[in-house]
């Protein structure tokens, strides 16, 4: 081997995840940089990169990771994300994706996880979920109890009739997407 190569130490496939276009977010491309970095310091070849601008509760919108996982599953590689939670926050989700012949690896953690140890982890990222979920409700609720006329100002959009014609569309598209997983 020549002086300054790093060794090969397999194929990887990036997956990074974000659930919001905030700026000061974990973004995409921020995870991907990251992971780039540490594929390289560990000698990994990097095979392809995917992602996904969706929750991490469901698996409805994950085009991204099925992809990662197809090709990793295809290369013989494996799928490197940064923590748990940009993998899944469903404990459903993320013992299903377990069960898979797919080798995840956690790049933050720095420690390789056993199956069991990726499940309970789980755990406590679908508890951070839903205790952020709460906390934010928490907080809108305080918000229209201690200020007047915060709930009318909440809910008045500029455009209320463009607003309302997309919400139910909305609505339609998740009840189509369940009977066409769960119908015949």
């Amino acid at each position: 081997m020549e002086q300054g190569m790093l060794p090969i130490n397999g194929n990887v496939v990036l997956y990074a995840r974000v659930s919001t276009k905030k700026r000061e977010s974990d973004t995409t491309s921020s995870q991907l940089e990251e992971m780039a970095r540490w594929a390289y310091l560990n000698g990994y070849n990097i095979i392809g990169m995917h992602t996904d601008h969706c929750s991490g509760r469901s698996m409805d919108c994950r085009e991204g990771l099925l992809k990662a996982i197809a090709l990793a599953n295809q290369q013989g590689a494996s799928v490197a994300v940064c923590e748990l939670s940009r993998l899944s926050r469903n404990v459903r989700d993320t013992a299903e994706l377990m069960e898979s012949n797919t080798k995840f690896i956690f790049t933050r953690s720095g420690v390789e996880m056993s199956k069991e140890m990726v499940l309970m982890a789980s755990i406590f990222s679908q508890m951070e979920s839903e205790s952020i979920s709460h906390r934010v409700s928490a907080g809108i609720q305080n918000l229209f109890m201690t200020q007047e006329g915060a709930r009318e100002e909440w809910g008045r959009a500029r455009h209320k009739a463009t607003t309302i014609k997309a919400m139910n569309e909305g609505c339609i598209k998740k009840a189509d997407d369940f009977a066409s997983r769960n119908g015949e």
